[in-house]
């Protein structure tokens, strides 16, 4: 899956779900959070998601950030010529 795919299955998530933290998004989807991480950060860069400032235990009882929408901001969505 194309970082551009993950990222509108995390927007979808955060629209349909509420705020959460990248562990909680992804334990619902059995997947590792390595290899999400990395789509929340360039959505958070594009604006698109922000820190709501609270903290939540992740499954292995360390903290994360909640994250949110934030309504605003543009995620470009870049195709391979065919």
């Amino acid at each position: 899956m194309t970082l551009t795919e993950k990222a509108g299955v995390v927007l979808k998530a955060l629209a349909d779900e509420g705020p959460q933290t990248v562990d909680k998004f992804v334990t619902r989807r059995q997947a590792y959070v390595n290899s999400w991480a990395p789509t929340f950060t360039a959505l958070r860069k594009a604006g698109l998601v922000q820190r709501t400032g609270k903290q939540e235990a992740t499954s292995h009882g360390a903290k994360a950030h909640v994250i949110e929408l934030t309504g605003k901001g543009r995620y470009e969505v870049r195709r391979a010529a065919a």
